[in-house]
């Protein structure tokens, strides 16, 4: 139950029964809750007027203390994200013309006569992945895909997911608590195979398969 209070009685509430405030705002007003059981107490205040009674009193007495728990310790959690830094979620890379995310893209669609595709990309910035999902239609078992940080000079440098099976309707995820720096000037090597029966003989026959996918990943700048 949402219950909508002007700010005296939001107060007057409060007093009683001791729930955490916790506020959010914009422009133009302020946002503030609390719950008590299943009951959510809302109250809006409107930013019109610096000196309004009811904007001053809660930014006088209550703005520092909120967001906060009631045994006076600030509400933390941990996060792999790098402080100002944004998550962002891309199906591309990056170009060097128009931007963020107009770069190549990660889809693939190999042909039975095709032993692989690659998809390279990079970025226009240090960026930190975290996530990977990926998903296939109709890919013969035998397929793989593989993710290889590739230097300009050096070559690889780095393999984050190596042969990863790619089979069937499926969706692919790749998931981690932590993230990746991969420095400006670095590739971004995507490579998905086809089935190889020829060297092993379990595999399906080559077919004619799709890969489409996107990654999670913090940086700087998102637009």
């Amino acid at each position: 139950m949402d219950l909508k209070l002007s700010w005296a009685k939001f107060k007057a509430i409060h007093t009683t029964v001791m729930f955490d405030i916790r506020f959010s705002e914009d422009d133009d007003e302020y946002i503030i809750y609390g719950t008590d059981g299943d009951i959510l107490f809302t109250c809006y205040i409107e930013k019109t007027d610096p000196a309004g009674s009811d904007q001053s009193d809660f930014e006088s007495n209550y703005k520092d203390d909120a967001n906060r728990r009631t045994d006076g310790k600030v509400m933390v959690y941990s996060t792999p994200r790098p402080l100002t830094w944004e998550t962002y979620f891309g199906g591309a890379g990056d170009d060097a013309t128009n931007g963020i995310g107009e770069g190549p893209r990660l889809e693939f669609k190999l042909l039975s006569t095709d032993a692989s595709k690659t998809v390279d990309i990079t970025f226009n910035e240090d960026v930190r992945i975290k996530d990977g999902f990926f998903y296939s239609e109709g890919a013969p078992f035998g397929s793989v895909l593989t993710c290889e940080i590739v230097h300009p000079v050096a070559g690889v440098v780095g393999n984050y997911v190596k042969n990863a099976p790619v089979f069937g309707n499926a969706p692919i995820y790749f998931n981690s608590e932590d993230s990746a720096l991969i420095q400006q000037g670095l590739t971004v090597r995507l490579i998905v195979e086809n089935s190889d029966p020829t060297t092993y003989t379990d595999h399906d026959a080559r077919t004619d398969f799709k890969v489409v996918g996107r990654l999670e990943m913090f940086r700087e700048s998102v637009i």
